[in-house]
């Protein structure tokens, strides 16, 4: 998350343009979706999948390799991309955004 919103690969909002925050299961679990509408953020996604996920040592920064890649990994949450109030890089509306 933290590197996500560093680099500006996150939902934003269009009133504030401050990171989009959602929660799911209580108000403490909050976290930030990835703008896969950006080339950049689907460069950077796709960089963590193969290092941190994948092991692929040949797509982590230096001193960023994981010693074992994981077993599995849940994916899906897009359903989570809100309609109201974002801000996408491309130009696809929120309602076509979600659901591709």
């Amino acid at each position: 998350f933290n590197e996500a919103e560093r680099l500006g690969h996150l939902v934003k909002t269009k009133s504030t343009n401050e990171t989009y925050l959602l929660s799911s299961g209580s108000a403490t679990f909050t976290f930030g979706t990835v703008d896969l509408t950006s080339p950049a953020a689907r460069d950077w996604f796709a960089r963590v999948i193969r290092c941190d996920m994948l092991g692929d040592a040949s797509a982590c920064l230096p001193n960023q390799a994981v010693a074992e890649p994981v077993d599995g990994w849940m994916c899906d949450f897009g359903e989570y991309l809100p309609f109201l109030d974002i801000r996408l890089n491309g130009s696809s509306s929120p309602w076509t955004a979600h659901n591709v």
